[in-house]
């Protein structure tokens, strides 16, 4: 389900199964209105899609629902993703990786490459816990 206003996007579906090709579709559309190139956005998109994987994958024993806001503002792009599924604040899920691509790609354990990173493109990553649901936001600066 999609709601939107002149430089906010809302976005709600389930988390099993969701699919990412309608939601993208749907967030191309909202930036091209905007007049912004793929370019500007890639990383925010990139962002979105590690933590709904996470989301979708982890955060539920049954189902639920995954709740996407997206806004434009003149100097930031940013996104609240909320669901009420299990407890997890991927904020203080940390890894040691240095800054190579070769050292994040030939990890004996696969898990956390994802968060570290939304971590890296993101300039703001947030998390918190309200009543029963799961609270990430992120931002990154336009160019």
């Amino acid at each position: 389900m999609k709601s939107k206003i002149e430089n906010e996007i809302k976005y709600r579906a389930k988390a099993k199964g969701f699919d990412f090709t309608v939601f993208f579709d749907i967030v191309g559309n909202f930036f091209d209105e905007h007049n912004i190139k793929k370019i500007e956005y890639s990383k925010l998109k990139l962002a979105l899609e590690e933590l709904i994987v996470n989301i979708s994958s982890y955060a539920y024993k049954v189902d639920g629902n995954i709740t996407i806001k997206i806004k434009i503002r003149a100097t930031v792009f940013s996104a609240l993703i909320a669901d009420n599924g299990i407890p997890f604040d991927p904020s203080k899920y940390s890894r040691e990786i240095n800054n190579s691509i070769d050292s994040i790609m030939n990890l004996e354990n696969i898990g956390g490459r994802g968060l570290y990173l939304v971590r890296k493109f993101m300039n703001k990553f947030n998390y918190r816990r309200t009543s029963d649901s799961n609270i990430v936001s992120i931002s990154i600066l336009r160019k």
